[in-house]
């Protein structure tokens, strides 16, 4: 839906908010427009409520995805972290166990 269409029905769904379904009748009528009838302003207010529930459930679907994703780039981040960790541990060490076994040996 536009952004006019909710705004034309920002009245009605004011009004639906207090249970006044009086003051949702009038709403329309406040323009000269003809008034419209109850059922149709609560199909319109309900059309909108299924839009708004759909983009918030994609949202959280995409969030839920997105978290996914990160928490196993992490995991992958863990992994490569230890491997250098370990490689450079066992660099060091023979490379000091070398300099000794050279300088001893002179």
């Amino acid at each position: 839906m536009e952004q006019k269409d909710v705004e034309d029905y920002l009245p009605y769904l004011l009004a639906a908010e207090k249970n006044d379904v009086s003051e949702m009748e009038c709403v329309g009528q406040k323009d000269g427009s003809s008034p419209r009838s109850t059922s149709n302003v609560l199909n319109n207010i309900h059309d909108l409520l299924e839009t708004r529930l759909r983009s918030d459930s994609q949202r959280r679907h995409q969030r839920e995805k997105d978290q996914q994703m990160m928490s196993e780039w992490m995991i992958a981040a863990a992994v490569i972290d230890r491997i250098c960790f370990i490689l450079f541990s066992l660099i060091f060490v023979i490379g000091t166990a070398v300099l000794f076994i050279l300088a001893n040996s002179k």
